[in-house]
């Protein structure tokens, strides 16, 4: 189980900086490259019977969207 979260954590990383590196001077394009990461994981964390955290993951993700609609007005 441990293996399984440090390759989760790894990916997240990995995601995380490609969007980074990528596009370095374009914000929109890292924000939906981290949006459809959190979208897959929180519909992972939702779908999973064993999660305690599925609820903080969508308000997390709402409050981003959110947030995004503002500062793209």
């Amino acid at each position: 189980m441990l293996l399984g979260y440090l390759l989760l954590g790894l990916i997240g990383f990995l995601v995380l900086r490609a969007a980074r590196d990528v596009h370095p001077d374009n914000l929109s394009a890292q924000e939906g490259v981290v949006k459809a990461y959190l979208t897959a994981l929180t519909i992972a964390d939702v779908c999973s019977p064993k999660t305690i955290c599925s609820s903080v993951m969508l308000i997390f993700l709402i409050v981003m969207n959110r947030t995004a609609l503002k500062v793209s007005q």
